[in-house]
C-alpha cells in the first residue's frame, strides 16, 4: 500500500476519466490531467501530499478537502487557470514557500476561481492558503445588514503563516464579478482583515 514517488525526475500522473482519489505520498513531480479536458474530472486529497518538484495542473480541479497539499522548498506549479486549478473550500490548505518573487496560489471554489498572489519582501516562509465560499464566517452573517453581505465579494482567503514575523507581504487577490455582491463597488473597496 505505499508509494514511492519521490526519487528525483520521477512523474506520477493522475490521468483517469474519473473522480480519482490521490494516494497520500510525497511526490518529486505531480502530473493531474484528463482526457476529458472539455468537463475534467476532481482528483481528491487521500491524505497528505507533498510535490518537492512540479505540480503541474494540465486538466482538472485538485480538490483538497480536508487534507493538506505542500509543495516543497524548491517545488513550482504550473498550468493553473480559470479551469483548472486547487478547490480549497474546507479544512485542507495549500501550504508553499513564498520569497521575493510573485507566488501564485491558484485557489477556488468548485465554481469560481479565486487565486492570490503573494510577494514577500521579509524574511522566507511558508504560507498556507484556504477558502470560505462566503462572508459567513467570524460572525458576519449573524446580525450583520443585508446591505453590508451585499457590498462584499462573496469569498473569505485564510493566509496562514509558518513561523510568526519577519514577513513583509505584498498580497493581490482575484475574484470574478459573479463573485461580487449586488452592492459591490469595485472602485471603492478594501480588504477586511481578521485575526
Amino acid at each position: 500500500n505505499s508509494l514511492v514517488a519521490s526519487a528525483n525526475n520521477n512523474t506520477v500522473n493522475y490521468s483517469g476519466d474519473a473522480n480519482q482519489p490521490i494516494k497520500s505520498a510525497t511526490y518529486y513531480n505531480l502530473t493531474i490531467s484528463d482526457p476529458n479536458t472539455a468537463s475534467p474530472n476532481l482528483k481528491t486529497l487521500g491524505g497528505l501530499v507533498t510535490v518537492n518538484g512540479t505540480l503541474d495542473l494540465v486538466a482538472g480541479h485538485v480538490v483538497l478537502g480536508a487534507n493538506n497539499l505542500v509543495i516543497g522548498p524548491s517545488g513550482t506549479i504550473t498550468g493553473y487557470d480559470a479551469s483548472d486549478y486547487i478547490e480549497a473550500v474546507g479544512t485542507g490548505v495549500l501550504n508553499q514557500p513564498v520569497s521575493a518573487a510573485n507566488t501564485v496560489f491558484p485557489v477556488g471554489t468548485a465554481s469560481s476561481y479565486l487565486p492570490i498572489t503573494m510577494e514577500n519582501s521579509g524574511t522566507a516562509d511558508n504560507y498556507s492558503v484556504n477558502l470560505f465560499a462566503s462572508v459567513t464566517v467570524n460572525g458576519l452573517s449573524g446580525g450583520a445588514p443585508v446591505s453590508y453581505l451585499e457590498s462584499c465579494v462573496e469569498s473569505t482567503w485564510k493566509i496562514s503563516e509558518d513561523v510568526a514575523s519577519g514577513s513583509n507581504l505584498t498580497v493581490t487577490l482575484q475574484w470574478n464579478a459573479a463573485d461580487e455582491g449586488s452592492l459591490f463597488v469595485r472602485n471603492n473597496c478594501s480588504i477586511g482583515h481578521y485575526s
